[in-house]
C-alpha cells in the first residue's frame, strides 16, 4: 500500500544544492529535496522541521521539468549513488560549475572567471573500480512496499548500500557506470554464491561468509583485478572461493587477476590476510605514457576515461614543456 501522510504540499523546484539536493521555497522557507530537478513541480511532504528550513521527500511528479529525464539505472529511486542521472548531462554540467561559482563568489567572497566544466566522453561505463557489498540483509525498494506482492528472498544482497542504512544493501543486477563485463562478474559472483550456499555476511549478528567484491579494471589494457572478502575461512570454503575465482577466469573477456580476502572483524575495511589465486596483486595503468602499477586497495582516479584528459588540463595551465 502507498504510504499517506497527514498534510502533502506543492513545490516548484528552482535550483540544485550541493550534496544534489533540489531546492524550493515555499511561503518564505527553504525545503530542500533529493531525487528531483530544476522545473519539477511536485508533491511533496516535510520529513524535518528546522528553523531556516525543512527537509521534504518526494510523494510524486506533478509536472516535469525541462532539465528532467528517464534515469537510465532501475535501481535509481533506491539507490545513492548516481543522484542526477534524472538529469541531462548537459545541466548537470551546468550545475557543477554553479557550484563551483557559489564556492567562490557568494561563500568565499572570491571574484574570479570559473570556466566551463569538461565534459567526459562517455557518461556510463566509465568508472574503473566498484565495491560492492554483501548483506543477510536485502534491501526492499520502494516498489516493493508499494506492491501487494509477497516479499520474499530478502536474506542475501550483493550491490550497493542504500542511503542511511547500516547493514541493509540494495541488491543490484547492473551498474551502469562500471564497464559492462563488471555487471558480468556481478552475476556470476552472485549465481556461483547462491548455487553453492555460500551465505551473505550479516553485520549485526557477525555471522555468514561473504563481505565485499572488488571489481578494477585497467583504463589502457585488459587487465581485472577482483578481490573477494570473506569472513574467516577454512578449506572448504577455501576450495569454493578457488573454484569460483577459474570460473570467471574462464568466462568474463579480459586479464583476470583474483584475490581472496580475509576479514574476520568487525570493521568492513579490516583485511586480515590475503592469498592470491590468479594473477598478480595489482594490474598495470598508463597515464599520458607513464605507467602505474595499481593496487586494487589504493586510491586511484576512478574516472578511467576522464583520467587523461583531467592531468593533461592540469599540464596545460601550469605551462610545462
Amino acid at each position: 500500500m502507498k504510504k499517506e501522510y497527514k498534510q502533502n504540499i506543492e513545490l516548484t523546484i528552482e535550483s540544485i544544492g550541493f550534496e544534489g539536493k533540489a531546492i524550493a521555497r515555499l511561503n518564505d522557507k527553504v525545503h530542500f529535496i533529493k531525487k528531483v530537478v530544476p522545473g519539477d513541480v511536485v508533491e511533496a511532504y516535510v520529513r524535518k522541521k528546522r528553523k531556516s528550513y525543512n527537509e521534504a521527500g518526494f510523494v510524486k511528479l506533478i509536472k516535469p521539468g525541462h532539465e528532467r529525464i528517464e534515469p537510465r539505472c532501475d535501481y535509481f529511486d533506491d539507490c545513492g549513488g548516481c543522484s542526477w542521472q534524472n538529469m541531462n548531462y548537459e545541466n548537470q554540467l551546468k550545475w557543477k560549475k554553479q557550484h563551483v561559482i557559489d564556492a567562490f563568489q557568494r561563500i568565499g567572497k572570491i571574484e574570479t572567471t570559473i570556466l566551463d566544466v569538461v565534459p567526459c566522453p562517455d557518461e556510463f561505463n566509465y568508472r574503473n573500480k566498484m565495491d560492492f557489498t554483501f548483506s543477510a540483509k536485502r534491501w526492499v525498494t520502494r516498489k516493493e512496499v508499494e506492491s501487494e506482492d509477497e516479499i520474499d528472498d530478502k536474506e542475501f544482497a550483493l550491490g550497493l548500500h542504500t542511503p542511511g542504512a547500516y547493514e541493509k544493501v540494495l541488491d543490484i543486477k547492473e551498474c551502469h557506470i562500471h564497464p559492462k563485463n563488471g555487471n558480468e562478474i556481478l552475476s556470476i559472483v552472485r549465481d556461483f554464491a547462491l548455487e553453492n550456499e555460500l551465505t551473505a555476511f550479516d553485520k549485526r549478528e557477525k555471522t555468514g561468509y561473504l563481505r565485499e567484491l572488488i571489481i578494477r579494471h585497467s583504463g589502457s589494457n585488459d587487465d581485472i583485478i577482483i578481490v573477494l572478502t570473506t569472513n574467516a575461512t577454512d578449506d572448504e570454503h577455501d576450495a569454493k572461493v578457488d573454484e569460483l575465482a577459474h570460473l570467471l577466469a574462464e568466462k568474463i573477456d579480459g586479464n583476470i587477476n583474483f584475490i581472496h580476502a580475509i576479514n574476520a572483524g568487525p570493521s568492513p575495511v579490516n583485511i586480515d590476510s590475503k592469498r592470491l589465486i590468479i594473477g598478480k596483486e595489482y594490474l598495470m595503468d598508463n597515464i599520458l605514457g607513464v605507467d602505474f602499477k595499481v593496487s586494487p586497495f589504493s586510491f586511484f582516479q576512478t574516472n578511467r576515461i576522464q583520467l587523461n584528459n583531467f592531468i593533461q588540463k592540469i599540464i596545460d595551465s601550469v605551462e610545462l614543456d
